[in-house]
């Protein structure tokens, strides 16, 4: 006995499912991927703009991190940050550096203290985040560590240039990071507007 192989086309597939009532899930166009996700970065002009960028460095082996108020402090400071900058019409950019020498450690410890814009985990001292915001900005190699700093950044459509990093604050420590939330969180931005000319 021969066995007939049935092929169906798709049309007649489109057909069935719309006779049982579901041809509308055939024709569905999906949504188109949202590739930039809803943050003030992602939306921030491209060319022409003032940054602030706030940067936390800090360890899973830091003990100034695992003190039970220096998160609370953390997370405080930032959002006095944030709405300084919005105040000064600038655009925040925050970056966590981890300099745990495992980069999965880096992340799960930095995902306790964002979101963030960025991240830098991983190779101890000589993580790049630590390279960039303590030993080329000549600061303390200390953690845990904020860094806020101004830099002006331009996209001419081929090229993307930043200006010269200033920095506005440097904590070491809780004991600073407190001083400077008592202080009422004072950042002295350089007198531009957020587009450069």
């Amino acid at each position: 006995m021969r066995i007939r192989q049935l092929v169906l086309s798709p049309i007649v597939v489109f057909a069935f499912l719309s006779a049982a009532g579901l041809g509308g899930i055939a024709l569905t166009r999906p949504r188109p991927l949202e590739l930039k996700p809803k943050t003030a970065l992602a939306s921030a002009p491209t060319s022409n703009r003032r940054e602030v960028v706030l940067v936390l460095i800090g360890s899973s082996f830091c003990a100034g991190m695992r003190q039970a108020g220096f998160r609370p402090a953390f997370l405080a400071a930032r959002d006095t940050v944030a709405k300084r900058v919005r105040q000064a019409g600038r655009i925040l950019v925050t970056i966590g550096v981890s300099i745990d020498w495992d980069p999965e450690v880096g992340v799960a410890l930095l995902k306790s203290y964002g979101p963030f814009d960025e991240l830098a985990v991983g190779a101890n001292w000589e993580n790049i985040g630590a390279v960039d915001y303590i030993w080329n900005d000549k600061g303390v190699a200390a953690v845990p560590q904020v860094v806020v700093l101004e830099r002006s950044v331009n996209d001419d459509g081929r090229v993307i240039s930043y200006g010269p990093d200033r920095v506005l604050l440097r904590l070491a420590g809780m004991p600073d990071l407190q001083s400077w939330m008592r202080a009422g969180g004072p950042l002295n931005f350089e007198m531009h507007s957020n587009t450069l000319e």
